[in-house]
């Protein structure tokens, strides 16, 4: 029974991430729309152990010109796993600092063999 409501749990949040996800590549919504994205995005975090979404929230961030929020948020996923090229990627169009910028997409060549 534990593993059907974890399972159940995990299903939901999952369903939460992408309802975020879609909110931000359909460019946000409304500011309304905006915050219950962020609010799925961050319940999906508690959840879940990959960065899918914190690179949604950091998405969501960036497009409400919350752009050093997005910046910590995708630090924190390349320090966690260094070899995310999605991350570097986002990271190097968040970044502010021209140093950050041209290490993160640094990264992403390197990590796409080129």
């Amino acid at each position: 029974m534990g593993a059907a409501a974890w399972l159940g749990i995990s299903l939901a949040f999952k369903h939460g991430e992408v309802e975020a996800f879609v909110t931000a590549i359909n460019g946000g919504g409304s500011p309304a729309e905006n915050a219950e994205a962020r609010r799925m995005a961050r319940n999906a975090r508690r959840f879940q152990p990959d960065s899918g979404p914190k690179l949604v929230e950091a998405a969501l961030l960036t497009q409400r010109g919350r752009r050093r929020e997005a910046q910590l948020l995708l630090q924190d996923v390349v320090r966690m796993e260094p070899e995310n090229a999605q991350a570097w990627h986002a990271l190097s169009r968040t970044a502010q600092d021209p140093a950050l910028r041209r290490e993160a997409r640094r990264r992403v060549l390197v990590l796409q063999g080129r």
